[in-house]
């Protein structure tokens, strides 16, 4: 995963991947997001792979990413009590302040 500087390989059991993926990250809101990222892209895969072998749907990768990352902003939207930024505003600054960047330690 060199998009997120980690280097190592995936387990086979989704609590290990889970775990290391963050392993080792301090608290916090952003670290929070982090983990609810992984939360929200493998259920959107899992969703994505089951339309594929239940309704023969095509793989769409950006699909994939848009789903997530709305469902991502629904949570927050949900869950953390100051989070009240529109999606048309939070997608602007997604990429550079939330998600690809992994938490400082």
């Amino acid at each position: 995963m060199s998009w997120v500087k980690i280097v190592g390989p995936f387990p086979q059991i989704p609590r290990y991947h889970f775990l290391q993926f963050t392993n080792g990250l301090p608290q916090g809101v952003k670290v929070n997001r982090w983990k609810s990222w992984w939360l929200a892209l493998t259920w959107t895969i899992w969703q994505q792979r089951n339309k594929i072998l239940f309704s023969n749907a095509t793989f769409n990768a950006n699909k994939i990413m848009d789903d997530a990352t709305f469902l991502l902003w629904s949570w927050l939207r949900n869950l953390e009590k100051d989070f009240g930024t529109s999606f048309n505003h939070w997608i602007i600054d997604y990429f550079d302040n939330l998600i690809l960047k992994p938490p400082e330690f």
